[in-house]
């Protein structure tokens, strides 16, 4: 209780048998803040940008922002709350009652994260506004306004250290309507589900205390963080295999065009921290991207998530489909299409489990050609050269790419060669490209794409060859890989290899500008 008001808690008002608490008594002098005020007003608030506009008002069951430093999540976090606050029913003495908990993996790291931030918008001592504990001591805050409709509003907000281990403990029983999960990744994956079943049943205040005790009460976990790894749990259940319910809002990064705060977080100003941090923490915290992990490098350093990852599922345009496919243990294609203007499309994805066998591939790819491309037909498909030889073509037997084409009545081709270099290069090139004078992407893959989009953003790695002595280099086998050398020569085949080789001569000049030597040298007068 601060000195500024004194709270009559032994005044009480009776309503229908249920005794309620008058917490809003205050001094005669004192009023309650309006929630209407630039700092605090949901109503007011000048979003980041539309993601985190979207966030800030959004509604689905676990739902979490991801964007470089400095973007305004945490910001849209606490005006989540007021918006939440806002959405509530009212109480049968005509406040709206709201609660819920903030999280962090350290109760300690939760007072120097969270605390600071509420308290640049919930200032202590305030009329309306209380904290209560201290270091390694439980948090609550209690806040009380006036809603712009003249309505009383009252928020708790109760902050725990919590991990996979505690969190039945700290929160078997608690009722509220709201988790916070201040940097989300560094908690268990358990623990937003966890929140969730103790949010979802609209348990608070309790339908006795309601003006209408069948008006429906929102609940939901929301959270903000940096990009962490690709192997966190973040990626594997909202990316890679998304989970019911679960919704990740991706900020672009802070050196795009698109970048959200501006107002408050310059160019200048992530441009300074992308030239201190080093390679993958600059991924991370500037270009908000998934992070790798372990040996090895990303094989395409020029992707960019924002403009290579279509925003919503692409549709097969009238043209002919391409094909290429990576043989092998785990077989992996990819289907595409080249557009006259250059955009190279990624539409689909045909990943197989290790052993899957020829026909058992052949069968899911007819499928797919079936049930997404009735009616496209195949103009070209490649594959690896390697998986053109190997079967006993004196008893008949055919090899994996004349399998496969024989099932598709379409002949895949070699590609010239299988060296990784030309292969990264192939598709590297589009990626490169970005986008054209209308800002529409050279190269732009599915969403639906998950293994081909994490092993962009991550799990597709090269590393120098470890059994030769020169520069060659390997690309990891992983579960990502497949499907990317399929992509590569699928891309490969497009460009061909003379224009692989030519266009990386030209070292990005454009096709009509003359080469730094022809290389056919002086010309020569023997006469003389």
């Amino acid at each position: 209780m601060t000195d500024q008001r004194a709270l009559d808690w032994s005044t009480f008002k009776q309503k229908d048998g249920i005794e309620v608490a008058d917490e809003f008594t205050l001094s005669p002098n004192l009023q309650l803040p309006q929630l209407t005020g630039a700092e605090i007003s949901p109503l007011q608030l000048d979003p980041p940008g539309p993601v985190g506009e979207a966030y800030m008002f959004g509604q689905e069951a676990i739902e979490f922002i991801m964007g470089p430093v400095g973007s305004a999540k945490t910001t849209c976090s606490i005006f989540r709350i007021l918006v939440g606050a806002l959405r509530m029913p009212v109480c049968k003495d005509g406040i709206i009652r709201y609660r819920g908990c903030v999280l962090h993996a350290n109760l300690r790291a939760l007072y120097r994260t969270a605390v600071p931030s509420l308290q640049q918008f919930f200032k202590p001592g305030s009329p309306g506004v209380e904290y209560f504990g201290g270091q390694d001591r439980p948090l609550q805050i209690i806040l009380r306004f006036q809603t712009p409709r003249g309505k009383k509003l009252q928020i708790i907000i109760d902050g725990f250290g919590i991990t996979k281990d505690s969190m039945e403990e700290l929160l078997r029983g608690y009722q509220a309507n709201f988790g916070w999960c201040i940097e989300a990744d560094l908690l268990d994956e358990d623990v937003p589900p966890f929140v969730y079943s103790r949010v979802a049943q609209g348990r608070y205040p309790g339908k006795g205390l309601l003006e209408d005790p069948n008006a429906p009460i929102p609940g939901s976990v929301w959270g903000d963080l940096n990009a962490p790894l690709i192997t966190n749990y973040i990626y594997k259940d909202f990316i890679e295999a998304p989970r019911p319910g679960y919704k990740l809002h991706r900020q672009p990064s802070g050196l795009s065009e698109r970048a959200e705060n501006r107002k408050y977080t310059s160019l200048v100003d992530y441009q300074k921290m992308a030239g201190v941090l080093k390679k993958d923490k600059k991924k991370r915290m500037v270009d908000a991207e998934f992070g790798t992990e372990g040996d090895g490098a990303l094989v395409y350093s020029d992707y960019e998530f924002d403009i290579h990852c279509a925003k919503a599922p692409l549709q097969p345009l009238d043209l002919p489909l391409l094909i290429g496919s990576d043989a092998g243990g785990s077989p992996a294609l990819v289907i595409g299409q080249y557009t006259p203007k250059g955009q190279m499309r990624w539409l689909a994805e045909l990943v197989a489990d290790p052993g899957t066998g020829v026909g058992r591939f052949s069968e899911a790819l007819v499928d797919l050609l079936q049930s997404k491309f009735r009616g496209l037909p195949v103009a070209h498909a490649w594959g690896d050269p390697s998986a053109f030889h190997g079967a006993d073509k004196k008893a008949g037997e055919l090899s994996f790419m004349e399998t496969l084409g024989k099932a598709i009545s379409v002949q895949f081709l070699p590609t010239v060669t299988n060296d990784p270099s030309a292969r990264q290069e192939s598709v590297a090139w589009f990626l490169r490209r970005r986008v054209d004078e209308d800002g529409f992407p050279y190269f732009q893959h599915c969403p639906t794409m998950k293994v081909v989009q994490a092993g962009f953003q991550g799990g597709f790695k090269i590393v120098k060859n470890i059994h030769d002595s020169s520069d060659h280099v390997a690309f990891v086998k992983n579960k990502y890989s497949h499907v990317h050398e399929g992509g590569q020569y699928l891309c490969y085949g497009v460009r061909g290899h003379a224009g692989v080789i030519n266009d990386a001569a030209r070292a990005g000049r454009p096709g009509n500008v003359v080469p730094i030597s022809s290389g056919r040298g002086p010309v020569k007068d023997f006469n003389l």
